[in-house]
């Protein structure tokens, strides 16, 4: 049964709550913020001043109103024009912008269902779900169809630019429905042989550089956690900035 149109663009709150709880930090590289700390700042790499906040507002509307890439690509163009050393062609940079962080909020926001402790109880382990993508990746395909449990997931999702990989929640009797069994393989073992594109490779379980993640149903307090661990290694101005931000979204979460 076709899906009802209406349900394409619905907002999914965990996504929109994820996002609009991140600070913006100016950047020179992708590499200034990375792996977890993706969970508590918002940068494009590079951007700064007035045209990152531009992009943060319209990434934001991009993701809460449900926006196509096409939609998105024209506000990030008008928003480019006023860069001046952007990176890059725009319509590349707008696409890795959009599917970035609609992918990263939307998985941050399963995690936060799937992985709740009530839910873990109920349903203890993932399945792993390639994106049937036209150019896989060698580990992720050679993932496949893994169960972990939800205590040992190898990392969190997406893992790397472009993934569209998910994790399915199952129980102990969608184990034995389906004939699955539980991987006791971890992080820094080698995957069975996969063939991709004519060439034969044997991964190794790791996550991808700049997203060593892993979930957590718990947005705020590793939230908390990161902000206080990218501030002692900040420069003093910086640092002071993003403890003023802790200090007014713990006393906003308390009155919540």
């Amino acid at each position: 049964m076709a899906l009802d149109d209406r349900y394409r663009t619905m907002p999914f709150e965990p996504a929109i709550e994820f996002m609009r709880d991140k600070i913006t930090l100016d950047s020179d590289s992708w590499r200034d913020v990375t792996n977890d700390e993706h969970d508590a700042v918002f940068v494009v790499a590079g951007a700064k001043g007035s045209v990152l906040s531009e992009l943060r507002t319209a990434v934001d509307a991009a993701i809460a109103e449900g926006q196509r890439p096409e939609e998105f690509q024209t506000r990030f163009e008008q928003i480019a024009a006023g860069w001046e050393d952007m990176r890059g062609d725009a319509a590349w940079r707008a696409n890795t912008v959009y599917f970035t962080n609609l992918r990263a909020s939307y998985g941050r926001g399963r995690d936060q269902l799937q992985f709740d402790p009530e839910v873990i109880a109920a349903e203890p382990y993932v399945g792993y779900e390639h994106s049937d993508s036209q150019h896989p990746r060698p580990l992720h395909l050679a993932l496949d169809k893994m169960v972990f449990r939800k205590d040992a997931v190898p990392f969190a999702l997406p893992n790397g630019y472009g993934c569209d990989c998910r994790y399915i929640s199952l129980s102990d009797r969608d184990l034995e429905r389906l004939g699955l069994e539980v991987s006791e393989l971890g992080r820094g073992d080698q995957l069975p042989p996969v063939e991709v594109e004519g060439n034969t490779y044997r991964p190794v379980l790791e996550p991808t550089e700049g997203w060593d993640r892993l979930p957590n149903a718990n947005p705020q307090q590793r939230r908390q956690e990161i902000l206080e661990r990218i501030a002692d290694l900040a420069v003093p101005e910086i640092a002071t900035q993003i403890r003023s931000f802790i200090a007014q979204f713990l006393a906003e979460l308390g009155n919540e």
